[in-house]
């Protein structure tokens, strides 16, 4: 759930800053303002993809053999 929950978070951050940059116009933005969302988005992204896989490959160790 927390690993569907980072990843959804990662996803609406990272559409935020790309309506934040057609706001602009599509042009310059100032870097240090855009990397702020664009950062922890990325990182809300690979943590939640990394969590889902880690609960996934958890519960195939968990499968009973015969």
């Amino acid at each position: 759930m927390s690993g569907i929950v980072l990843f959804l978070v990662g996803i609406a951050g990272s559409i935020y800053a790309i309506l934040d940059w057609q706001r602009a116009g599509f042009a310059a933005l100032v870097y240090s303002d855009i990397l702020r969302i664009v950062i922890p988005s990325a990182v809300a992204i690979i943590l939640g993809n990394q969590v889902l896989l880690a609960a996934f490959f958890l519960s195939v160790l968990m499968i009973k053999r015969k």
